[in-house]
């Protein structure tokens, strides 16, 4: 059958819209079978960890392909651009006044002696 050999290569969604095409033609496959089909057709790293999740039924399959396709696609360029340009148009706070100054003191003598009261035994 056609449907043992679907093999991912474009995105999940689209994967999965070949496969339920193929799926819906083929009829003596048991639900078993066509959601070992499609783990079996996924891309390696996606295939891998959807095993590992060992999903009962098809849709739970496709669920976690889609979070997995999502979690090893890279980041896309435009998202880290829009961040550093709103970043830079943000007005410019100073933050003195808001914490007191620190102790040059302390901050020149990094062992101070600890100080040591003596008691009498009573």
């Amino acid at each position: 059958a056609v449907i043992l050999k679907l093999v991912q290569t474009e995105s999940v969604h689209q994967y999965y819209h070949q496969f339920s095409i193929l799926a819906h033609r083929v009829e003596d496959l048991s639900e078993a079978a066509l959601l070992d089909c499609f783990i079996g057709g996924l891309k390696p790293d996606i295939k891998r960890e959807v095993i590992v999740q060992a999903p009962l039924s098809l849709v739970r399959a496709v669920a976690l392909a889609k979070l997995y396709e999502a979690k090893f696609s890279p980041v896309q360029n435009n998202s880290r651009n829009r961040f550093q340009t709103s970043a830079q148009h943000q007005p410019k706070t100073s933050l003195l006044g808001l914490l007191p100054t620190p102790s040059t003191s302390k901050l020149n003598n990094p062992h101070p002696k600890a100080e040591v009261k003596r008691m009498s035994p009573a």
